[in-house]
């Protein structure tokens, strides 16, 4: 049954090579799949059993990811919480999914009896609550991992007439990271580092979008695209002080409509968004 913590355990990377960056400190790969091995340990020590729901509440950075991979790992279900969320929207998503066990800051606090899920059920986000109600949806480990081959598998082939794959055994040079600027409470975030480590990426993460930081770190690990909400893309154009996002080419607008207002001579008019 397809795993998306595979993406992880069986990332390319070998176990001394840094995987999981933020501004100031990285964390490799071995060390990650070390980390999500004994959280899962922890699980199933605690009593956890597979379908079982696990929150977390944890802020952008590696142990997210991590935290992630590990609930995987023991066959629970992820139930990610953005740290903004205020108590009574905290309170609402627990009662609504009933996890066995919550992971914050405080660390992991089993309170058991909560709801087990179908089998192969990965993880719960919520609607944006734009039509109604916020309501909590499903996604599976089959399904998600199939909607980012969706978009690789065309990417991977290269153009028609190509040379095709490298030599068995040969490792081309590893992919552009992929630089996470939304929290990995959200789809976009968890799609954008699944899909970074289904490409064999490394992943660089900010806890909070801020346009000076931003640039610096495109610059600094080559990011040549990335995905930003409308008022990111706004902010990087009010900046005075960002004037230059290269090598940056391509942004993709997301979680809501992009207006088509911008600064003449910003970096987004090179950029095409959809």
């Amino acid at each position: 049954m397809t795993n998306l913590a595979s993406l992880l355990t069986e990332h390319p990377f070998s176990d001394d090579e840094a995987l999981l960056h933020t501004p100031d400190r990285a964390v490799t790969a071995g060390d990650a799949r070390r980390g999500a091995a004994s959280l899962a340990g922890d699980l199933q020590a605690a009593g956890l059993q597979g379908g079982h729901a696990v929150a977390t509440q944890l802020p952008n950075g590696p142990e997210a990811v991590i935290a992630m991979a590990g609930i995987w790992l023991a066959g629970c279900v992820w139930v990610p919480i953005n740290p903004r969320h205020p108590p009574n929207e905290v309170t609402r998503v627990v009662e609504t999914t009933r996890p066995a066990a919550v992971l914050d800051h405080r660390g992991l606090t089993a309170v058991l009896g909560g709801r087990r899920y179908e089998p192969g059920v990965g993880f719960v986000l919520w609607t944006s609550g734009t039509t109604g109600r916020p309501r909590p949806i499903l996604h599976t480990h089959a399904a998600y991992m199939e909607l980012i081959d969706r978009v690789l598998g065309p990417l991977r082939a290269g153009p028609a007439g190509s040379a095709g794959p490298a030599p068995t055994g040969a490792r081309s040079r590893p992919p552009t990271p992929n630089l996470i600027p939304v929290s990995l409470a959200l789809n976009a975030g968890i799609y954008n580092t699944l899909f970074g480590l289904r490409a064999g990426a490394a992943i660089v993460m900010i806890e909070r979008f801020e346009p000076r930081e931003f640039a610096a770190l495109v610059k600094r690990f080559e990011i040549r695209s990335t995905v930003l909400p409308p008022a990111a893309i706004t902010m990087l154009n009010d900046d005075s002080e960002v004037g230059d996002l290269a090598p940056l080419k391509y942004v993709r607008s997301i979680t809501a409509p992009l207006s088509g207002s911008k600064r003449a001579g910003s970096p987004s008019d090179s950029v095409p968004s959809c």
